[in-house]
């Protein structure tokens, strides 16, 4: 009897086997979920892990993401995907290519998951010394915060500063373990960069602000860090920088 990996593996092999038989029918067939659900199969098949895959399905699974941004580009999941898949190439394209690729989109579409990213390839740029950066960060984060004003994950950071360089040194959280409820914070942090910076102001103990090096303002919670208005302003400290929809989230603060 074959043994569970085995059987799941062969159960993805056939779904990849049905949808690139769909795919190949060409003229008649709506493309775009069909190539979608293989790279989810693929991704699927790795444990959702797209560091496990092999270099010739990432390289097909941002082939087939390109074609749906071009059919379908008010579709967020496309632009999502492709963010996480790029990171994984061998030899990953320059932040700046990037930025160049998502703000064209962000220009013709205008949707959240665009503007999004906008801001966090501005940051990322910033963040390793580009003053240039710094507007338009701030004004694509304007914009991500006016679309997303509505919805409950606003705060919620999607995407991490790492501690490599380039595009590997955004973190997705799925690659942080699982949440710890007792330390309120992922398990896994190695993958994370902890951030230096001055607590600048503090409104209470739900609310205050970290200004980091570049001058960009990260909201942090001085009552789950220990620290307090009036006794806690301009004391350097160290944390992890999370990218939320509403803004940076810095995590895990620690006097530095």
């Amino acid at each position: 009897m074959p043994g569970e990996s085995e059987s799941l593996y062969g159960q993805h092999e056939n779904a990849l086997q049905i949808w690139d038989n769909l795919l190949a029918r060409g003229s008649g067939i709506y493309a775009s979920p069909i190539r979608r659900q293989i790279v989810w199969t693929l991704l699927s098949r790795r444990e959702r892990d797209w560091g496990s895959m092999k270099p010739r399905e990432i390289e097909r699974s941002i082939k087939l993401l390109e074609d749906n941004i071009k059919e379908e580009p008010n579709d967020e999941r496309n632009i999502r995907l492709w963010i996480q898949a790029i990171r994984y190439q061998a030899l990953p394209p320059t932040v700046e290519t990037v930025v160049e690729r998502v703000a064209y989109w962000a220009s013709n579409t205008d949707t959240l998951e665009a503007n999004y990213y906008l801001y966090i390839l501005h940051m990322l740029l910033a963040i390793n010394g580009s003053t240039v950066a710094i507007d338009q960060a701030i004004r694509a984060l304007e914009r991500c915060r006016e679309k997303s004003r509505y919805r409950s994950d606003r705060t919620w950071s999607y995407e991490w500063l790492g501690n490599k360089s380039g595009l590997k040194q955004l973190v997705h959280h799925n690659h942080l373990g699982g949440w710890d409820r007792t330390q309120r914070f992922w398990q896994d942090t190695s993958p994370l960069c902890r951030m230096k910076g001055v607590i600048s102001t503090i409104t209470g103990p739900q609310a205050g602000a970290i200004e980091l090096s570049v001058g960009i303002k990260a909201f942090f919670v001085p009552g789950v860090s220990g620290h307090s208005a009036g006794r806690s302003e301009n004391l350097p400290v160290t944390f992890f920088l999370g990218f939320s929809y509403d803004g940076l989230r810095a995590w895990s603060v620690h006097d530095a």
